[in-house]
């Protein structure tokens, strides 16, 4: 059985008789819950080596603790194998090793140089300043999604302007008009269309607009003057009151829109206008009905005398229309009637 013998204070080689022991390297460093393995070197001439051990430095009382091999924690080391490894390692396994041999003549000898173990902890409490570094990234992702699901369905008009912006003009596809105008004719749809929406669109801003009363060809099916109208008309904007959802010509006319919009890949697109709060309308829709509302940006007529509120109103509206070419807006007025009768 090998013994600890002699000094390890001074770095040289310590031969007894042709026994030689010497580690492979002065330091090491390992991570916690991890492993490593100490190298150690020995040869004897004359008589075989019979056996290897390694010692630990108790920095408590300055002597040395031999390791005993165990499927655990350390291995075996052997006279053909003399390293040892050192298995789930922990903070407590930092500190100074030296291996030791013994040959069959019984002289023993220990490696004048020890190597020191490292243990590092890779797995170090993040500090409070990365913790909140971290928990604010994590609150501003979650912000951010939460951000883009609410704006995906509320647009604010600043992203609005950003795609109207980048959006093409859409008065060179041979359409008569920029929207056709879907409501109820009951008096407060009616005058909603009539001393609101048409003279603030057509008038002001110079979109054209096909509405039933004055556009529609007499003599001619309804339904087919629907379905011409929707066809040749980029937009379908849908005035919705609880009128408007009672059914009839309505029903039909947003049921055309929205095959349209699908068949056009959404070149066609639906702008719903909600004279009535949503809430009020949302039960009395039908399947077609809540696939439109849910698939678009709806937009709620803000009743009273908020300016504030009617200015947002009509410029997300405004936003939502064609793009149209600067010399189509100023000519469209002197041309309606002419495009008009070109349908006839």
């Amino acid at each position: 059985m090998c013994k600890l013998k002699g000094s390890v204070d001074k770095f040289r080689l310590k031969v007894i008789g042709d026994l030689t022991v010497d580690v492979s390297k002065i330091s090491y460093v390992g991570t916690i819950g991890g492993s490593v393995t100490l190298g150690c070197i020995v040869s004897s001439k004359t008589s075989p080596v019979s056996h290897v051990c390694w010692y630990f430095l108790n920095q408590s009382n300055g002597s040395y603790i031999l390791l005993k091999p165990d499927i655990i924690k350390y291995s075996k080391a052997t006279p053909k194998k003399p390293s040892l490894t050192i298995q789930k390692l922990e903070l407590s396994d930092n500190g100074l090793y030296i291996c030791s041999a013994t040959n069959e003549a019984g002289v023993t000898g220990n490696s004048t140089t020890s190597t020191h173990l490292t243990v590092i902890n890779n797995d170090k409490p993040v500090s409070t300043g990365k913790k909140i570094v971290f928990v604010s990234i994590c609150c501003l992702l979650v912000l951010l999604i939460i951000t883009i699901l609410t704006l995906k369905k509320k647009k604010p008009i600043f992203l609005l302007q950003i795609a109207h912006k980048f959006q093409k003009v859409e008065d060179d596809d041979s359409k008569l008009w920029d929207a056709f105008v879907s409501f109820k004719s009951e008096e407060e749809d009616i005058q909603f269309v009539f001393q609101n929406l048409y003279p603030k669109l057509e008038k002001q801003l110079g979109f054209k607009l096909c509405i039933h009363h004055k556009d529609f060809l007499p003599g001619k099916a309804i339904t087919a003057n629907i379905i011409d109208a929707i066809a040749n008309s980029r937009r379908t904007i849908m005035i919705i009151s609880k009128e408007y959802l009672q059914g009839g010509y309505t029903t039909f006319e947003y049921e055309v829109a929205h095959t349209e919009m699908i068949n056009s890949k959404s070149k066609h697109e639906i702008i719903p206008i909600f004279l009535d709060k949503f809430d009020s309308c949302q039960g009395l829709m039908d399947d077609t009905l809540k696939c439109i509302v849910q698939s678009v940006t709806y937009i709620t007529w803000p009743k009273g005398t908020n300016q504030r509120a009617a200015d947002s109103f009509w410029k997300k509206l405004e936003l939502a229309m064609p793009k149209k070419s600067k010399k189509d807006r100023a000519d469209c007025c002197e041309n309606s009637s002419l495009l008009r009768r070109s349908m006839i």
